[in-house]
């Protein structure tokens, strides 16, 4: 299970974060949708193998540590290459994969190390950790900055949906709180994912419940109703759910 995965990484200074940007607020044919296609594109990387000197952020139990944005992908620090491993903002630029890329100088040479100055320095600030992905099965859950906003909630929510029309997989949603250095699964019921997308439409702080993406290097991509999704999708979890039960009787 992701879940199991993700805390035990949090546990051994081995999860990382990949920080994304909000979807954006686009104009399709049929309307207004919120799109994720720079999500897409580099889960799409990540299956080729073509996804290089990503910037991402090394979580830190019970350590102050900020991420770059509020919301993205958590991913395996054993499965992604870590070449490049700073204690805070290394100003990186650039491709390692053809020659260009640039950072300042670390002294630093693994994850163990970084979350071992980060304890000792207690310095509050956002690290940097230069990443390359050669399977889309670094990426086990999904992350969301503890805040108040609803808007960031359902962003989140609409995320998890767009990547189960990508990938066919239900990512996990885990809530951060950057303060503590502690995740909190966030699973909410259908009821609440329903009326949180529709409460923010109805007071037009959402303008859509659409999404989707398009994939420039694929010439495709998908687009659908929010709320149609979230209803095959609690059907997906009730299957999960009778199946983990059974798998677990079968144990005893």
């Amino acid at each position: 299970m992701s879940e199991n995965r993700i805390e035990e990484l949090f546990g051994k200074d081995k999860l990382l974060v990949r920080a994304m940007d909000a979807p954006v607020l686009a104009k399709r044919d049929f309307g207004l949708v919120y799109d994720f296609s720079i999500w897409a594109e580099e889960i799409e990387q990540m299956k080729k193998g073509m996804f290089t000197s990503g910037s991402s952020t090394l979580l830190v139990k019970g350590e102050v540590v900020p991420t770059y944005k509020n919301m993205g992908f958590l991913i395996d620090g054993e499965k992604a290459e870590a070449f490049h491993i700073a204690e805070s903002d290394s100003g990186s630029n650039g491709d390692i994969a053809d020659g260009t890329f640039v950072a300042n100088h670390t002294d630093l040479n693994s994850l163990a190390e970084l979350a071992q100055r980060v304890r000792s320095k207690h310095s509050k600030i956002m690290n940097e950790v230069n990443i390359n992905i050669k399977d889309s099965s670094a990426v086990l859950g999904l992350f969301v900055n503890k805040a108040k906003s609803e808007a960031l909630q359902a962003h989140i929510l609409m995320a998890q949906e767009f990547l189960i029309i990508q990938t066919g997989k239900r990512l996990p949603i885990y809530v951060y709180d950057s303060k503590a250095g502690e995740l909190t699964e966030y699973n909410p019921l259908k009821k609440e994912r329903e009326s949180l997308v529709a409460r923010l439409n109805e007071s037009r702080r959402f303008h859509s419940a659409n999404l989707g993406y398009w994939l420039e290097s694929e010439k495709e991509g998908c687009y659908k109703n929010y709320f149609d999704l979230i209803a095959k999708s609690e059907i997906q979890r009730d299957n999960y759910v009778v199946l983990h039960k059974m798998q677990n009787n079968s144990g005893r």
